[in-house]
């Protein structure tokens, strides 16, 4: 892997690898620093503030391939703009357009569906976070999706290095901003320190390095009117089409672990959720080893490479494999090891036998994932239904056989139906590869 290991894999890696690093610490101080009754919505918004995040590295994924397929043909200049043919300068105002208009009405329903949810669950309890505080650590995570299109534009034309740079910075600054905000013991002050971190790390980023791609162009100098109309609603439905996608492949291992507590409780669901997050950290670090890899995917495909980029796509994959099982090893040692260390943590935790099939179903995951990212490159998102497949025959597989409430049947469950999701999957993969390979023009 490391003949390979080019530096915009490396600071993807260490980019996610600071957020990881920086959970267990979160997650001691709201336990020993908030008021009991506060965790509960204070893990709530910090979800929602990761929300922002997962749009960024979902479907912001997509505009970073549009993006690709245009960096052949520009460069930064030394303030930050972009400059290259008129072609190519009209195609990146229109995904910049194009996408401001989908994440801002993302935005808006974010924000719409979050006051909505804050006012039915805050109303009526005894916490300390009220709705104004829950309304403003929302309406922070909705500014940030409006800057997520110029990062994605930044990442996909050559800027990937810097894109993960200020990633590893935002994510040090989230979790300080977090830790500052859990000592005064106010679960509202951390959520809105950390919200508002995460915007401030990115907006004053694309200030300082970026600031010309804040400013529209009125007119298109290469592209007629009609043709840019199109290409914008290309644009917008092909990232609708990634959102379903995304939304499925995060939300399966916390939809699981939901009907496990609906099921069987509160104490079977926590054990379940603990065992699911171990096992969701080897496919978090190796989907950001492929994550480094996909500008380079969209600038072999816009250049009529294909046979260098299925075999780029291909080797990438096996790197990002070989990293997925270190990492699963480290979990398997970590497991084993849990008892001696930390005996009350080991007695939350599954059985190894069920660690080993939660890893195998977030393999599937990572599976899924890189068959994705490589229909991405050719801006094309059509691989959704069969991931959407694979990812509900997990939740349905794994509360099924979990009926009777046994939590290794749970897992087994998971993974049975996961591989034949991923396997079916394949399948409709594999036609789509060759069908692509064969037409997809060369120019």
């Amino acid at each position: 892997m490391a003949r390979t290991a080019d530096p915009a894999v490396r600071a993807a890696v260490i980019a996610r690898l600071l957020g990881v690093a920086g959970g267990p610490l979160v997650l001691w101080l709201a336990s020993t620093r908030l008021p009991v009754v506060d965790q509960g919505l204070f893990f709530v918004l910090v979800n929602l503030v990761a929300l922002g995040m997962f749009f960024e590295l979902g479907p912001g994924a997509l505009l970073v391939q549009y993006a690709g397929h245009e960096a052949a043909r520009l460069r930064f200049d030394s303030r930050g703009d972009l400059v290259g043919g008129p072609a190519a300068r009209d195609a990146i105002q229109l995904i910049l357009w194009g996408g401001f208009r989908w994440f801002g009405t993302a935005a808006l329903v974010l924000l719409a569906s979050a006051i909505g949810v804050g006012l039915i669950v805050i109303t009526g309890t005894d916490t300390g976070i009220t709705w104004f505080w829950w309304t403003g650590a929302s309406l922070l995570t909705a500014a940030y999706l409006l800057l997520v299109p110029i990062i994605a534009v930044v990442e996909g034309a050559g800027g990937v290095v810097q894109v993960q740079h200020m990633r590893s910075w935002q994510a040090i600054a989230t979790v300080t901003a977090l830790s500052i905000g859990m000592q005064s013991g106010s679960a509202a002050t951390a959520a809105w320190a950390g919200a508002l971190s995460q915007l401030l790390a990115a907006a004053i980023w694309i200030a300082v390095r970026h600031r010309p791609l804040l400013r529209p162009r009125p007119t298109l100098a290469a592209v007629p009117a009609d043709a840019a109309q199109a290409y914008v609603a290309k644009l917008r439905a092909e990232s609708s089409r990634g959102l379903r996608l995304w939304l499925a492949l995060q939300i399966a291992p916390q939809l699981l672990t939901a009907l496990v507590v609906r099921l069987e409780g509160g104490d079977a669901g926590g054990r379940l959720g603990l065992t699911t997050a171990i096992a969701m950290a080897p496919y978090v670090l190796s989907a950001a080893w492929l994550q480094g890899r996909n500008p380079s995917f969209g600038r072999a495909v816009a250049t009529g490479r294909l046979a260098e980029f299925d075999a780029l796509v291909r080797r990438s994959a096996f790197e990002a494999f070989g990293l997925f099982a270190l990492a699963a090893a480290g979990v398997v040692g970590f497991t084993l090891a849990l008892p001696s260390i930390l005996p009350a943590l080991a007695a939350r935790m599954l059985p190894l036998i069920d660690v080993l099939l939660m890893l195998g179903c977030t393999f599937g995951l990572m599976v899924l994932q890189t068959m994705s990212g490589w229909s991405r490159a050719f801006r094309d998102e059509s691989l959704w239904p069969w991931v959407v497949m694979a990812c509900a025959a997990m939740v349905i597989g794994g509360a099924l056989a979990g009926w009777q409430g046994d939590l290794h049947g749970v897992a087994l469950g998971a993974f049975v139906g996961t591989a034949a999701g991923v396997l079916v999957a394949i399948v409709a993969f594999t036609a789509h590869r060759r069908a692509r390979l064969a037409t997809h023009p060369t120019s």
